[in-house]
């Protein structure tokens, strides 16, 4: 019988990836540190809860963003940044830890900020800048 199967992290419950299989060939989706189990999850959405041995949808980040038009040289603020988050942008990435990111561009365009940092939904900003 052909079952859907989820490998988690077993350390994290992060979600490494989904599919089908032969209901005897679970165990062998796994390699060492994780756990196959029946059903079949989407990672950008859930996660396997550890204590309560479950799959539970991912928070969301909860960001202030003060604009998503800017004019040229006028600054951007993020808030509510959860700690550790991964930011990947137009030029480079860092990791914010204080919670907030001010930016700004001397170059009119569309730029986009991503935004990861497990458990939490990945979140992507996209903000114009004008002229």
């Amino acid at each position: 019988m052909i079952i859907n199967y989820t490998v988690i992290q077993s350390n994290t419950g992060e979600i490494i990836k989904s599919g089908a299989c032969l209901q005897d060939d679970i165990t062998k989706q796994a390699v060492d540190g994780q756990t196959a189990v029946e059903g079949q999850w989407h990672d950008a959405v859930y996660f396997w809860d550890l204590d309560a041995q479950e799959f539970v949808l991912r928070p969301e980040m909860n960001l202030t963003i003060s604009a998503t038009t800017i004019g040229v040289d006028e600054t951007l603020s993020i808030t509510g940044i959860p700690e550790g988050t991964a930011l990947q942008y137009v030029g480079g990435q860092e990791t914010i830890d204080d919670g907030e990111l001010e930016w700004s561009s001397n170059v009119a365009g569309a730029y986009l900020f991503i935004l990861t940092n497990f458990p939490y939904q990945e979140r992507v900003v996209q903000i114009e800048v004008t002229a």
